[in-house]
């Protein structure tokens, strides 16, 4: 479900757990070239996608260069992207169809998972993130 539709709980409104992770063999995404951060990008998203088959079929794949500076505030407003994502068009986003989870590519880190949950449900966003990490 989606996290902000899920919320059963007064006081916490939401629960999120961040892992960030780097490629050895690449520079941090700030010095790397669009085209570099492109084959980056496509390189993390082909080893998830063919790594895995139970999350292979429960994201969406959206390159920031193809939406709108509309649609990518609206991610951000989801909390599904970072407000800096937003500004930046050579990132790309994997999202899963409950919106609970997201795979920045290309914003700070080479990768930023981030499991969101409605209420308090730290132990249980851990968990999620853990397994996929």
């Amino acid at each position: 479900m989606i996290w902000y539709k899920e919320s059963n709980d007064d006081i916490v409104v939401s629960t999120r757990v961040r892992l960030a992770r780097n490629l050895e063999k690449y520079p941090f995404p700030a010095l790397l070239k669009s085209e570099e951060k492109k084959k980056v990008s496509k390189e993390i998203e082909d080893t998830i996608l063919k790594s895995n088959s139970t999350l292979a079929d429960d994201f969406e794949i959206i390159n920031m260069s193809d939406i709108s500076e509309n649609e990518r505030t609206a991610l951000a407003e989801k909390h599904l992207i970072s407000p800096e994502m937003a500004q930046n068009v050579d990132g790309s986003v994997m999202i899963n169809k409950d919106e609970n989870m997201s795979i920045m590519l290309m914003e700070e880190d080479h990768i930023r998972l981030q499991i969101i949950m409605g209420g308090s449900k730290l132990k249980d966003a851990w968990e999620l993130a853990d397994k996929v990490d």
